[in-house]
């Protein structure tokens, strides 16, 4: 969904396999992924429970948690860094 938008791509690659593989290769102790389009449903879906997901914008997500707009997801991004 998305306004004068195109989207083209292989269902078997997409951002939550790439997600999957980061984590697989660096091993974080935390995830956070925040994203605002349908193709981060795909990254919130694949990574571990344990990761903070965040969706920007339409309510309809698998993101555990969910900001309004772009300022305040620099307003919640402001909070958690000193």
């Amino acid at each position: 969904m998305g306004e004068k938008v195109i989207e083209v791509k292989i269902n078997s690659l997409h951002k939550g396999k790439s997600a999957l593989e980061v984590v697989a290769h660096y091993r974080p102790d935390f995830i956070f992924a925040i994203g605002d389009d349908s193709t981060d449903e795909d990254m919130f879906y694949e990574l571990p429970d344990s990761a903070v997901t965040v969706k920007v914008g339409n309510k309809q997500t698998l993101a555990r948690y969910y900001v309004e707009n772009q300022e305040e997801a620099i307003k919640l991004l402001q909070q958690l860094t000193p």
